[in-house]
């Protein structure tokens, strides 16, 4: 499959990749190092996010962002959004869906 134009193009594509491969089981050699670097450039968009939303305990709520990212991020590529913006778009929905769960 061909990725889409803007995909190629994509800076954070690499970055998506890394982790689609390690929640695959295909990157066994990746350090932790490895795939911090895969998610340090989301993590200030992240925090943004969870200030934005009042989140009291942020950590919490940017770990379980990133765990959404890393969950669905196999599946980004066939998206044809850029990197960033469907990391965006995945973190808001699972902030959504963290907000709900600490008001129950």
């Amino acid at each position: 499959m061909t990725p889409h134009p803007l995909v190629s193009a994509d800076s954070d594509a690499a970055l998506l990749r890394t982790l689609a491969d390690s929640r695959m089981g295909g990157a066994a050699s990746q350090t932790a190092d490895e795939l911090g670097r895969c998610v340090r450039p989301f993590l200030p968009i992240l925090f943004a996010l969870a200030d934005r939303a009042g989140i009291a305990d942020r950590e919490a709520a940017v770990f379980a962002m990133l765990d959404e990212v890393q969950h669905w991020c196999h599946c980004w590529e066939s998206t044809g959004l850029p990197a960033r913006a469907w990391v965006i778009g995945m973190a808001q929905k699972r902030l959504r869906q963290y907000q709900a769960s600490q008001h129950n």
